[in-house]
């Protein structure tokens, strides 16, 4: 059939997966996993953390709120820290971005029962700048931030204090989320995950529910929300506190894996006490949706730059169970087949790789949702494979060593063969590894994709067919195990797939964040800063050449994957309530333009 035939299919395919799952590709790839149900193994329970409730000296523990025109959530909320709340040393911080007399009368109402310090920073901030100024001020042992739509139901703060308390965790709860039209929904919200957006065109952070590997005891997940985060206020202040170019979105997972990466701090989500949170009550019902979109894009933009090659990664490593960021299941595994074999030799052979078996429809083989194709023959065309993924891992499984895989070479991440012997020989021929799978299947194979992932790159080669060098650079990164495709230009979806882009001709506009871009040509007046490395041409030693740049690569590589990094906070051990203006407007505010105010002198 020809390609454009095929790719006619697809859209088609496409439309009617779509108009099945709400418009959403989301749900469509969910429904597609959970037909599957690739489960991974429950994880076993996270120990207990000490009951910390019956301490002779507790600790202070500072809730810090931020407010804009929102007395009424407050008055619930201060009802309901007072009702259930046992935690005998706690101070409110209310930071009042709208400075009226609602707010003011419910803080004051409030007050009589509970330790409320008003700050009016005089004008509306983002979260993380205020979160920040008043964790600075703040006088607890344990900061915990709250938004001023959650409501408690039962006593959180003990726990939360147990498992903050040292310094080594980010302790959130379960949330039970209701929408603004007191609508409740079924399932709680029990931390963050990551996920491939193909449509966005990036690794995201999504609400998760519970599943098999979420326990109802405390789990480590890679992000909690600040809709309700605990945190040892010195760590906080230590690890830089939240980023501040954030504009009300993502700045939490920025914190959770800058403090995991550099801190070695887990994120905990204790999923045996609760909250109710009135979701997105300030976020989504003062904002016009054009804002609201443009902050999106503003927030993704700056995530990505921080981000996004190292969520990326470690979601990528979390498949197979790697790196810490579960995906709730096991990786969808397809294999292919170039002619049908028997049915009993076909389904064992798809069992022994956890797999299931796709055969070839009129318009080739739809490979819709699998995280991992497994191909057993070269003689298989790689355009008639629909639906592939960006972030598919294809792997090469050489049964015959005598079979020509070389016209192929530069579709698959990876080579494995059944034997030592038939390995050896196809490594020889092919000058690059192959990987000896043996009859273990999916056992050998796991480790083997997984080592592929932390030890090696996905590169994407930008050239002309006739580049020499560029042809010399593909053979010998694929020598050393890593995957390389080459091709003319790059595409959006391209970001989402490779590790590393390699320029050999200049680029026509900035490249997207969360790949390491290489100029591997001479430097190009305007596009300073397009790159983050620039090798320049090859005009000697092509050996040399090569080691620089990787070396560069490698140490790029390291960098961001040890996480972004900001500055530590001063504390302020004595402060003066009244002068929060003074304050908060003594520190420049990267997102003053985007609130739509100029920032104070």
């Amino acid at each position: 059939m020809p390609k454009y035939l095929i790719r006619l299919v697809e859209a088609v395919e496409t439309l009617v997966r779509l108009a099945s799952s709400r418009l959403s590709y989301v749900v469509a790839l969910e429904r597609f996993h959970g037909v599957r149900r690739n489960l991974a193994p429950p994880r076993a329970h996270l120990p207990a953390f000490r009951d910390v409730s019956g301490e002779q000296s507790p600790l202070q523990v500072s809730l810090i709120v931020l407010s804009l025109h929102g007395a009424e959530m407050l008055r619930t909320l201060f009802a309901s820290v007072a009702r259930y709340n046992t935690w005998p040393d706690i101070e409110f911080l209310v930071v009042d971005h709208g400075g009226d007399e609602e707010t003011a009368t419910a803080i004051h109402e409030a007050d009589q029962r509970l330790s409320i310090r008003h700050l009016k920073p005089g004008r509306n901030f983002s979260f993380a700048f205020s979160c920040n100024r008043a964790a600075q001020v703040a006088r607890g042992d344990v900061v915990v931030f709250l938004n001023n739509d959650i409501e408690f139901t039962e006593d959180i703060l003990p726990g939360i204090i147990a498992a903050s308390r040292n310094g080594d965790v980010l302790a959130g709860v379960k949330f039970w989320n209701k929408q603004s039209d007191g609508r409740g929904t079924e399932k709680p919200q029990t931390g963050i995950r990551f996920r491939w957006n193909e449509r966005q065109g990036w690794t995201v952070p999504y609400e998760v529910v519970p599943d098999d590997l979420l326990s109802d005891g405390p789990a480590e997940v890679p992000a909690i929300t600040a809709a309700v985060l605990g945190i040892s206020r010195q760590k906080f202040l230590a690890i830089g506190g939240f980023h501040e170019n954030y504009l009300y979105a993502y700045e939490d997972v920025d914190l959770c894996l800058k403090a995991a990466a550099r801190f070695g701090m887990k994120s905990i989500s204790l999923n045996n006490i609760s909250v109710r949170h009135l979701w997105g009550a300030t976020r989504f019902k003062r904002s016009p949706r054009k804002k609201r979109r443009e902050w999106h894009r503003y927030n993704m933009s700056v995530f990505r730059s921080r981000c996004g090659y190292l969520s990326r990664r470690l979601a990528w490593l979390g498949l197979f169970d790697k790196s810490g960021f579960d995906w709730g299941r096991n990786p969808a595994i397809s294999l292919i087949e170039a002619e049908r074999r028997s049915t009993q030799e076909g389904e064992g052979t798809a069992r022994i790789f956890g797999s299931e078996i796709v055969c070839a429809d009129f318009a080739g083989y739809d490979l819709y949702g699998y995280d991992v194709v497994v191909c057993r023959s070269p003689q298989v065309d790689p355009g008639v494979m629909r639906h592939l993924g960006p972030m598919t891992l294809r792997v090469a499984w050489i049964p015959d060593s005598d079979e020509d895989w070389m016209p192929v070479a530069d579709f698959y991440d990876l080579f494995v063969a059944e034997t030592e012997d038939t390995a050896a020989a196809a490594a020889e021929k092919m000058g690059l590894p192959v990987h000896c799978c043996g009859e273990a299947g999916a056992f050998a194979l796991h480790p083997i994709l997984a080592d592929f992932i932390e030890s090696r790159f996905r590169t994407l080669v930008i050239a002309s067919p006739e580049n020499r060098d560029a042809a010399a650079l593909v053979t010998r990164l694929r020598s050393e195990g890593h995957s390389v495709h080459a091709r003319r230009g790059i595409e959006p979806r391209d970001t989402l797939r490779y590790d590393i882009a390699i320029w050999f001709e200049p680029a026509s506009e900035r490249p997207s964040a969360g790949t390491i871009h290489v100029a591997a040509h001479d430097a190009v007046e305007g596009q300073e800063g397009f790159y983050e490395i620039c090798s320049g041409s090859c005009r000697s030693s092509f050996d040399a050449w090569f080691a620089e740049m990787m070396n560069g690569v490698v140490a790029c590589h390291e960098r961001l994957m040890a996480g972004p990094d900001d500055p530590p906070l001063d504390e302020k051990v004595k402060f003066d309530d009244a002068e929060a203006e003074m304050f908060w407007s003594s520190y420049e505010d990267p997102t003053a333009g985007l609130i739509g105010r100029s920032p104070r002198a």
